[in-house]
């Protein structure tokens, strides 16, 4: 993690950066130091939750699928396929760094999503179900991240409830051990349900 500290001389504040993304500002150099220390620790430090590993995973699967389908096209010659998949795998890829950076989208009462556009400026994308997903904005049903996002969110969701029994409440306060063991638990069964396919 890269972690910067800048001199802000209009408010005359040491603005804090980590990994290019604005922390905030403190009056002290040594107050953003220690502060960009402990940002960065907790960062490194984060457990994902299950459902944060499960939409990880499924984005990670479904972009080597991908792949693997962009390979089978060129193999095969099939140009319109390649282009596809090649898209779809960009997409994933480009979903999966969105949601690690914290980009989670909202759920509209009318069952849309709402996610953020990536480019200062431009409206936030809508993806709502239309026989198919499709975007609001300019690319309206070709893939793109934030229809590849809510297509992981749906898979990990199936995933969920076929490996780990769904919607049951958790008995006790999870801890980030438990939270991991989640997270092995959710691989191991995916690993078997593909395996067996």
């Amino acid at each position: 993690m890269q972690k910067t500290i800048t001199y802000n001389r209009d408010t005359h504040d040491f603005d804090m950066f980590l990994d290019g993304a604005y922390i905030g500002s403190r009056e002290r150099h040594q107050e953003a130091e220690v502060e960009l220390d402990r940002v960065a620790y907790e960062a490194l430090t984060h457990d994902p939750s299950p459902v944060e590993a499960a939409v990880c995973g499924a984005l990670e699967r479904l972009a080597e699928e991908s792949t693997q389908a962009t390979l089978l096209a060129i193999v095969t010659g099939d140009k319109d396929g390649r282009a596809f998949a090649s898209r779809a795998t960009t997409a994933y890829t480009n979903a999966l760094i969105e949601y690690r950076k914290g980009v989670r989208p909202d759920l509209l009462d009318s069952g849309a999503w709402l996610l953020p556009s990536r480019r200062a400026g431009e409206p936030p994308h809508i993806v709502r179900m239309d026989g198919d997903w499709v975007c609001g904005c300019k690319a309206g049903a070709s893939m793109h991240w934030p229809i590849a996002l809510v297509i992981g969110i749906e898979v990990a969701g199936d995933d969920l409830d076929r490996f780990d029994g769904g919607d049951e409440e958790p008995e006790e306060k999870e801890t980030p051990a438990d939270r991991a063991t989640m997270g092995r638990r959710l691989c191991a069964a995916r690993s078997r349900h593909l395996e067996a396919a």
